[in-house]
């Protein structure tokens, strides 16, 4: 009998990580500022706008980065993406898929293509 609810709690444990996989909460997103999101998440993998002024732009970070392919290969991967409007508030954030050429160790490949919303 014991043996049976130490299996039950395991399984239990177990399957509560499934929905906490998720790193993102997408709707809280919506409304905040890119520092309340910064200071929520850090910094965005990427589309730092030069000024600094999130305004008018889209940032991203990074879900799940393609490592599988080699270089000369198209790599698949996802990206999470935040669009701010003239006030600097998020007002929309969405999941797409982005494709960039893998290159050689080292070297720095901008994406290729990433479909649009």
């Amino acid at each position: 009998m014991k043996r049976i609810w130490i299996i039950l709690l395991a399984v239990t444990i177990l399957l509560s990580g499934c929905n906490s996989a998720r790193k993102f909460d997408e709707e809280w997103m919506v409304g905040k500022t890119a520092q309340e999101i910064i200071d929520r998440y850090g910094m965005f993998d990427a589309g730092k706008p030069s000024d600094a002024v999130y305004q008018n732009c889209t940032c991203s970070y990074y879900i799940k980065k393609d490592t599988k392919a080699d270089p000369g290969e198209i790599a698949k991967d996802l990206v999470l993406r935040i669009q701010f409007d003239s006030s600097g508030k998020a007002t929309m954030v969405y999941e797409e898929t982005e494709l960039r050429r893998v290159t050689l160790p080292g070297q720095y490949a901008e994406p290729i293509w990433a479909p649009t919303v």
